[in-house]
C-alpha cells in the first residue's frame, strides 16, 4: 500500500523519534570493565583531576574570505553553501542571477546544451560558472530547470528501525 505524503512524513517522524530514543538510551550506558566483571578487587581509579582555571576568551578567527567572483559581476555568496565541482550541460534555457532568487538581477541567459562548471548548492539553486570571451561569468540557476534535478531532502532511516516500527504497527508495510 503507498502512504501519502503526510503519512509518510509521521511514520518518518516517529521513526526519526524512535531512533533518537535508541541513541539517547545508548549514550547513558556504560560497559564494565573485565576487572569488574569478574570481581577481583583491584586497585580504585582515581579521580579525575580539576579542570584548568578559565581563562579570557580569545579574539575571535578572521572569517574565511569568500571566494572572488569571476569578471562580470559580484554574485551573493551563502553560508549554507555546499561545494560542488565538475561541469555540466544545461539542459534548459535558464537565467543566471546575482541572488539564489528570481526577482534578483539577471547576469545572462544560458542556452540549453551550455557547458557549465557547478560550483556550489544553496537550496534549490546552483551556482555555475562558464566561460567567454570577455572573461570567466558566475551566476545562480534554479537546479531544477537548469539540471533537471528534483532535490529533496531525505532522512535515512536504518532498515532496523523501520522494521521496529512495522512491527509495533506504526508503520504500515508498503
Amino acid at each position: 500500500m503507498i502512504l501519502g505524503s503526510s503519512s509518510r512524513r509521521a511514520s518518518l517522524a516517529v521513526a526519526s523519534l524512535f531512533v533518537l530514543a535508541v541513541s539517547a538510551f545508548s549514550v547513558g550506558c556504560e560497559k564494565k570493565d573485565d576487572d569488574e566483571k569478574s570481581g577481583s578487587s583491584a586497585a580504585p581509579i582515581a579521580p579525575a583531576p580539576p579542570p584548568p582555571p578559565p581563562q579570557a576568551p580569545a579574539a575571535p578567527a578572521p572569517a574565511a574570505p569568500t571566494p572572488a567572483a569571476p569578471a562580470g559581476g559580484d554574485v551573493t555568496r551563502y553560508p549554507d553553501e555546499s561545494p560542488l565541482t565538475g561541469g555540466a550541460n544545461v539542459s534548459n534555457d535558464v537565467s543566471a542571477h546575482k541572488q539564489a532568487s528570481q526577482a534578483s538581477e539577471i547576469v545572462q541567459a544560458i542556452a540549453r546544451g551550455s557547458a557549465v562548471t557547478k560550483v556550489a548548492r544553496s537550496g534549490l539553486w546552483t551556482l555555475i560558472s562558464w566561460k567567454q570571451t570577455t572573461g570567466d561569468k558566475m551566476g545562480w540557476v534554479e537546479s531544477a530547470k537548469a539540471f533537471n534535478d528534483r532535490y529533496e531532502q531525505r532522512t535515512v532511516v536504518p532498515q532496523q528501525v523501520i522494521d521496529e516500527g512495522r512491527r509495533r504497527g506504526v508503520l504500515r508495510p508498503r
